[in-house]
């Protein structure tokens, strides 16, 4: 059986002397940007708060939301004997350098990395691709 899921989550990132992207080292083992399954009467953007704050702790206001930018993607995979068809959202916000970070159990770590260094440790290439598009993004806006 085929079975469609949307998800929906947020690049965080900060900007000091360098761009660095929050990643969440997940159980199993691969990295992966916060976000998760939107609830009955969320928006795509509520979904992603709430995702990014359960996953995180970290509460971003919809105001910070870079609301230019988003990337989607969609990839498949076996679970059991189904086919999944994941439908992924994402969004970009900004994070102050001292925001707190409390990670959910399905997590068990995170770390903040440069471009270079998310496109080394990202394990998929639709990560590696999502990644250089945000790059690209960050660094060619006024």
């Amino acid at each position: 059986m085929e079975l469609n899921e949307y998800s929906y989550g947020i690049i965080l990132y900060k900007k000091n002397s360098s761009l660095k992207f929050l990643l969440l080292k997940r159980s199993e083992g691969w990295l992966d940007f916060p976000k998760g399954h939107i609830e009955k009467n969320e928006t795509e953007i509520e979904a992603a708060i709430r995702e990014t704050f359960e996953e995180t702790g970290i509460k971003i206001n919809p105001d910070d939301i870079d609301r230019k930018f988003s990337y989607s993607m969609c990839y498949k995979f076996q679970r059991g004997n189904d086919m999944v068809i994941k439908h992924v959202k994402m969004f970009l916000s900004q994070i102050n350098d001292d925001a707190s970070i409390r990670i959910s159990a399905e997590h068990s770590g995170y770390m903040w990395l440069d471009y270079n260094d998310c496109m080394k440790n990202l394990s998929h290439e639709n990560q590696r691709e999502m990644i250089k598009n945000v790059y690209e993004y960050l660094n060619t806006r006024k």
